[in-house]
């Protein structure tokens, strides 16, 4: 038997491991909260609900990327309290209230937190694989009008991306012939169409909402390198997206291997008897028999000891 289980027993052991993994566990909640929080306050361009109609356009199945960004800090904030809950009842049991049905509700969270856990992750990583062939076609489906205030909801939010994203086209603008080419702007109505313009103000380096509208005929018209944003779309989009991923990742993956441990633990302790045996060592002094090996446990630590012993 290792030396801390002859120490401390069975019991102690658990009640270590328990109060270890639901103090790292608490740790990951608060930082859910916190990330949740500064997403939800200033979580990019990307979740600017005026970009929202593009992002939703080009979806993968039933999945809408641009529902699943914006309400991604609310999920990491569930999450990281449900997660915080959960830990704050494994450190009271193994401090204080060391009862079966604290033990039950525990076991219980823990496998919820996994099971929201998982979803989340399936749900976001499968619902934000933007397909650039797609997006090129709602370009040049729904591109009419170098405008944010037209009447075509999805034209304006790809006006919104450019300015927002700082980005031009799906593709990177590389001359007169690019993604625009064959949009209504283009082939219908608009400045393209009468030849006005090869590129949209909105494409156009240091213009905002307001300033746009004056941009230079060098960028739109002329489309001198520098003087357009070089940078396209589904690129910008791909690397945002890749930062969120690997922000659900990073928090979700150790959650769900404590919560999994902690789950685990909890349940083999409501069927250990001497977890709930009122006289065995307090967690107080299996921390000092863990801190120092010549302790004398107490006396009903002393008499699990005993049981333990080998017959002679």
């Amino acid at each position: 038997m290792p030396a801390i289980c002859t120490r401390c027993g069975w019991r102690g052991l658990g009640m270590i491991s328990l109060f270890v993994i639901s103090t790292c566990l608490a740790l990951l909640g608060i930082i859910s909260v916190i990330y949740g929080i500064m997403l939800m306050l200033n979580g990019g361009a990307l979740r600017n609900p005026d970009i929202s109609p593009v992002l939703n356009s080009i979806t993968m199945g039933s999945l809408k990327p641009g529902v699943l960004i914006s309400i991604l800090p609310i999920l990491l904030i569930v999450i990281g309290v449900i997660t915080l809950l959960g830990a704050v009842l494994g450190l009271l049991i193994t401090i204080l209230l060391q009862r079966k049905v604290f033990l039950i509700i525990c076991s219980i969270l823990s496998f919820v937190v996994c099971l929201g856990t998982i979803v989340i992750i399936a749900l976001f990583i499968s619902g934000t694989q933007i397909s650039k062939e797609q997006m090129v076609e709602r370009l040049q489906d729904n591109f009419t009008d170098v405008s944010i205030n037209s009447s075509n909801e999805l034209s304006n939010a790809w006006n919104v991306m450019f300015l927002d994203l700082d980005c031009c086209g799906v593709n990177a603008v590389n001359g007169t012939t690019n993604d625009f080419d064959k949009t209504p702007w283009c082939t219908t109505k608009g400045d393209c169409q009468q030849t006005n313009a090869e590129i949209p103000k909105t494409c156009c380096v240091n213009v905002t909402e307001n300033t746009y509208s004056a941009a230079s005929d060098k960028c739109y018209s002329e489309v001198i390198k520098r003087t357009y944003k070089p940078k396209g779309c589904f690129e910008v989009i791909e690397v945002q997206i890749s930062a969120f991923s690997s922000t659900i990742l990073g928090v979700g993956i150790p959650i769900l291997f404590l919560e999994i441990l902690c789950g685990i633990l909890a349940v083999v302790l409501c069927f250990k008897d001497d977890f709930l045996n009122p006289e065995g060592a307090s967690f107080k002094e299996i921390c000092r028999s863990f801190c120092n090996p010549e302790q004398k446990p107490s006396q009903g630590n002393e008499q699990e000891l005993q049981e333990m012993a080998p017959l002679k």
